[in-house]
């Protein structure tokens, strides 16, 4: 049973395809264009912040949390026939 749980753990890790860390690692580096923030056009502030890397902390959990949500949602987006 513990073998199962983490084995789990690592295809969780696996299929997560971190938006939540990748955006703010962008917005870190100053390319807020590469971000996928939602409703956030601000691509004039290309400078880069670098305390942004102190929200890793809470991203990478995040996005180990909500990964299937986000697994589903990808699917759902990714092979529906009305997004061609």
């Amino acid at each position: 049973m513990k073998t199962i749980g983490i084995l789990s753990l690592i295809a969780l890790l696996v299929i997560s395809n971190g938006c939540m860390t990748y955006s703010t690692v962008q917005d870190a580096k100053g390319h807020p264009d590469k971000a996928l923030w939602i409703g956030c056009g601000n691509d004039k502030d290309t400078t880069p912040h670098p305390a942004y890397y102190a929200f890793l902390i809470l991203t990478v959990p995040a996005d180990v949390v909500t990964s299937p949500i986000q697994g589903i949602c990808y699917l759902v987006f990714r092979y529906a026939p009305y997004h061609q």
